[in-house]
């Protein structure tokens, strides 16, 4: 093979008999570059062009013959191409060793990053919205970024906001406070939603869902994430599979599905590269107890797939970073994956790249495992939920992804959502990426600023949102709970205890050592204040 960009459509050295349709245009080719005799692949790219609806028709038309040369073909009056996998930009880099080959590149393959100040105009041809912006923001983010990321100038963006504004009209808008800068005391990597159960946690971050991944279009400038990621594991969360994201897409575009098949879920469930779900529930949406520990093990040989596609240009490998994070509250020395036959396959830094295991020889359902010198570490149910999760987050983040928790500590002792935050801070700050939690955790909002703190309250149907009155950062649980989380206003059943005694005149303001045995600081504080008010008396803790 000659050196050159090489196109084939998606289809080819696959087990689909045709290529992917995206909503009535058939664009999308994986694209290979040689150079200096060795080929690299740089995924998949999608190549519009303005007057027809299948580009391969147009190329082949040139040429009968088996290698189609293009090149005076292409160009930005009639083609447009776009990946929404910034990591194509990235390989673009890696590959070509001076700036004017990238620019070279990207011009003769008409990059729609590259010919930006056309935008406007490609945006009225037939399949753009649909085919080259199907992947919602991760495609306006090549669109922005991909040029500036190939060429070496590209900045991620330091702090910025913005609203969920995609809300039923008995909600307030929502605005969320970001930024980056690290070793900061105040960076605001993870923002938290916090609130009692029915004032919306949920149906936000659902919202920002639909919006990032394009379902609803409000038109309002969004950050340009490069992907979503959805992670959930309470059983009633309603919460789409990327098979429920592939599905609203093409019936927001085409209309109603009348005729489905297990190849064509799986086809558009494959070209939903901007969003994962991460949860109790398998692709197809059906609930299943065990499939945390299966998917795993399916990320885990994902993520090694990739390290082993991806090392010639990429620096610290996805297993390396895992294993690190993993690390930092796990003692381990490789994680084991149970075979079929029932001994364990080792992994760890020294091995993973040359890891040959394939899931049909695995024991998925047995999860990831950890051994310390060949010993099986045992691990809690709550340490199990983020050892699943961490594998399947690792495997599925991007740089500068957003990553969506319902009630993370669900399962967890406050330690281990420490430990889930901790671990979850490194992964962002790795892949300069963001997170929002719904949360009813105050050890979860101690660790955020306050200006990333939202507390949503319901008052005669309608839900507001605050910020707390102080600084929650390192603030001590029990004022977050009162404050925050309104402990401080709610009624609680030992109050009612204390009200009883004093009622039934069990108990008196010259009295009060005969509770002070049997109850705590708190409701030995409340029966004083009630005894004196009822008294008009003051007493000091102190004489008791």
């Amino acid at each position: 093979m000659s050196d050159g960009c090489y196109l084939t459509q998606d289809n080819i050295g696959s087990n689909y008999g045709s290529p992917w349709d995206d909503y009535g245009y058939v664009i999308t080719f994986k694209c290979y570059i040689v150079k200096d005799g060795k080929q690299e692949s740089l995924g998949h790219v999608k190549i519009l062009t303005k007057d027809e609806t299948n580009t391969a028709n147009v190329f082949t038309s040139v040429s009968a013959e088996p290698i189609v040369e293009i090149t005076d073909v292409l160009n930005p009056e009639k083609f447009i191409s776009l990946s929404s996998d910034l990591d194509y930009y990235r390989k673009i880099r890696k590959i070509f060793d001076q700036i004017e080959e990238v620019e070279r590149f990207l011009q003769l393959i008409c990059d729609a990053s590259f010919y930006y100040q056309l935008q406007d105009a490609f945006r009225n041809w037939g399949g753009f919205s649909s085919g080259i912006l199907r992947s919602g923001s991760a495609s306006e983010a090549a669109i922005k970024k991909g040029h500036q990321i190939a060429i070496g100038n590209y900045e991620i963006q330091e702090n910025f906001t913005f609203t969920i504004k995609n809300l039923p009209d008995s909600f307030d808008p929502i605005t969320l406070s970001f930024d980056n800068i690290e070793n900061n005391i105040n960076s605001r990597r993870i923002n938290v939603l916090v609130g009692e159960n029915g004032v919306g946690k949920s149906h936000a971050l659902l919202a920002l869902v639909r919006n990032i991944t394009g379902i609803d279009k409000t038109g309002e400038s969004l950050p340009f994430f490069h992907k979503i990621i959805c992670i959930a594991y309470s059983p009633f969360e309603k919460f789409y599979t990327k098979n429920g994201i592939a599905t609203a897409l093409y019936e927001m575009h085409i209309g109603p599905i009348k005729k489905d098949s297990k190849t064509k879920k799986e086809r558009r469930r494959l070209n939903v590269n901007a969003y994962a779900y991460i949860g109790f529930k398998k692709e197809d949406g059906e609930f299943a107890l065990n499939w945390p520990a299966t998917h795993s093990v399916i990320s885990l040989l994902k993520l090694i797939s990739y390290d082993a596609e991806n090392r010639w240009w990429r620096g610290k490998s996805k297993f390396d970073q895992l294993f690190d994070a993993l690390s930092r509250h796990i003692e381990f020395d490789a994680i084991g994956l149970k075979e079929k036959t029932g001994t364990f396959a080792y992994i760890n830094k020294e091995n993973y790249d040359t890891a040959k295991l394939k899931i049909d020889q695995l024991d998925s359902s047995h999860g990831v495992s950890f051994f310390f010198k060949e010993t099986e570490v045992n691990l809690s149910s709550g340490q199990n939920i983020y050892a699943y999760m961490l594998p399947s987050l690792m495997a599925e983040i991007e740089d500068e992804s957003l990553v969506l928790i319902d009630e993370p500590e669900l399962y967890l002792h406050p330690t281990l959502e420490i430990a889930l935050l901790d671990m979850l801070k490194t992964i962002l700050s790795v892949t300069k990426s963001y997170a929002v939690l719904a949360t009813h955790s105050p050890v979860m909002v101690r660790e955020v600023d306050k200006e990333a703190v939202s507390i949503l309250r319901k008052r005669e149907g309608r839900t507001t949102v605050f910020r707390p009155p102080f600084q929650t950062l390192g603030e001590s649980t029990d004022r977050i709970s009162g404050e925050v989380f309104d402990d401080y206003y709610t009624n609680k059943p030992f109050q009612q205890t204390v009200d009883n005694l004093i009622r039934d005149e069990q108990i008196s303001i010259n009295e009060i050592e005969k509770i002070s045995a049997h109850v705590g600081d708190e409701a030995l504080a409340y029966a004083i204040t009630i005894l004196s008010d009822s008294d008009n008396l003051e007493v000091e803790i102190g004489d008791l």
